[in-house]
């Protein structure tokens, strides 16, 4: 009886232990995450020092605020992103925090529209503190996408280089929009780094587990 009893205790042990470790895990995770997803902004306007969440956007180079043309399919989410306003341009965007505070860079999308449906056009992702590049990653877009698709379920993509990294000042640079449509958005931000799960949470976990084994062998 008292076997059952001291199991019983140990179960309801580790069933609290694991909620805590869960609930801490997401909860310090989530901390100071921002998604940029551009829907406050006009279509068809620059960025210059726009403010949104804590972060300040600037083009620096030839783009803007965009929705998908006729021949393209809606970007997943939301139908505004940052890209080309024009086939020639060369989008530049940076992006920085209003009281130059440091932060990651977790993920963002990245999706290729258009009639040349190219899947070629790169974005490099630079991350500096002051003036000194710190990391840099190249990705391609999803897709590509055709006017048969609609709102398409685009992964998210993750860097590699900058992962983990703390910066100041990131900047994508965007290939130009000739015969193609492309555009990022839901840029994620984070400010706080993504700790272990705690360590008190995993003691408990680990004493359940060892005093459910000394128990059935009992």
């Amino acid at each position: 009886m008292r076997t059952l009893q001291t199991m019983f205790m140990l179960r309801r042990l580790l069933q609290a232990a694991l909620a805590l470790t869960l609930w801490a895990t997401a909860h310090v995770a989530q901390a100071g995450l921002v998604t940029l997803d551009f829907e406050s902004f006009t279509p068809g306007g620059a960025l210059l020092n726009a403010a949104d969440q804590g972060y300040v956007l600037n083009d620096i180079g030839v783009g803007g605020i965009v929705t998908p043309p006729l021949f393209g399919a809606a970007p997943p989410d939301d139908s505004r992103g940052y890209g080309p306003d024009n086939e020639q341009s060369a989008p530049l965007l940076e992006i920085f925090r209003e009281d130059g505070e440091q932060f990651f860079f977790d993920s963002f999308d990245f999706v290729s529209f258009g009639p040349s449906q190219n899947p070629q056009v790169a974005t490099a992702v630079e991350g500096y503190i002051g003036a000194g590049l710190i990391a840099s990653d190249i990705f391609l877009p999803a897709g590509p996408f055709g006017p048969s698709l609609t709102a398409p379920d685009v992964p998210e993509l993750l860097p590699t280089n900058l992962a983990g990294q703390l910066v100041d000042r990131l900047v994508f640079n965007m290939g130009d929009g000739f015969l193609n449509f492309h555009s990022i958005d839901n840029i994620s931000l984070r400010t706080e780094r993504v700790p272990a799960p705690a360590p008190a949470a995993l003691s408990l976990v680990l004493l359940a587990l060892l005093g459910m084994r000394i128990a059935r062998r009992r």
